[in-house]
């Protein structure tokens, strides 16, 4: 009973909060909102509840608790947030040079949808972002294959880089620090 008696009294607070903020003081500023234009600066204050709804969130964490799967996941992926920010910027470093070196050669082509593709530098990793994901990579070999066949080499090696090795390099990542949190937490402890 002290759970729910707990957790009723939170549910109390946070309904009677929004039942406050929505059903009183929003009819009331749109009536004095109608009436004069400056009156709505003294109920600004009351919208300082609607920063109380976002306490609901705060419940969240009894679900990581209840829940070995989702806790083990979260904490694996904290845990291997600074290798993943490293692969990251490594990835943007593949990304721009490739951005770089295609919109010096293909963004400078006659052909108008290579022009669209790679004619800027933020156009060119915009077109890499959209090659790492795969989508719509086929068009922009065609498009380059046009001007020389050996660009199909540059693209075919450019995914192989990103997507299939730094993607995967990512997934790896969160795996191993999920698999090393699981070896280090002592979750017999708890089922006591």
């Amino acid at each position: 009973f002290k759970a729910w008696r707990d957790e009723g009294f939170f549910d109390l607070a946070v309904v009677s909060v929004s039942i406050a903020d929505l059903w009183v003081i929003t009819p009331l500023q749109y009536a004095w909102r109608m009436k004069a234009e400056d009156v709505g600066e003294t109920l600004q204050a009351a919208s300082t509840l609607r920063i109380l709804q976002l306490v609901r969130l705060a419940r969240i964490v009894h679900v990581f608790r209840v829940s070995r799967e989702l806790s083990l996941l979260v904490m694996g992926l904290a845990m291997s947030l600074k290798a993943v920010g490293w692969v990251f910027l490594m990835l943007f470093l593949v990304v721009y040079v490739g951005a770089m070196a295609c919109s010096l050669t293909l963004g400078r082509s006659e052909n108008p949808d290579l022009v669209d593709a790679f004619g800027t530098v933020v156009a060119g990793v915009y077109s890499h972002f959209k090659i790492i994901t795969l989508e719509g990579w086929p068009d922009m070999c065609g498009w380059a294959m046009q001007e020389s066949p050996l660009w199909a080499l540059y693209f075919i090696s450019f995914i192989m880089i990103s997507n299939l090795a730094l993607v995967n390099l990512i997934t790896g990542l969160i795996m191993d620090g999920v698999l090393q949190n699981a070896a280090d937490d002592d979750w017999g402890s708890e089922l006591r």
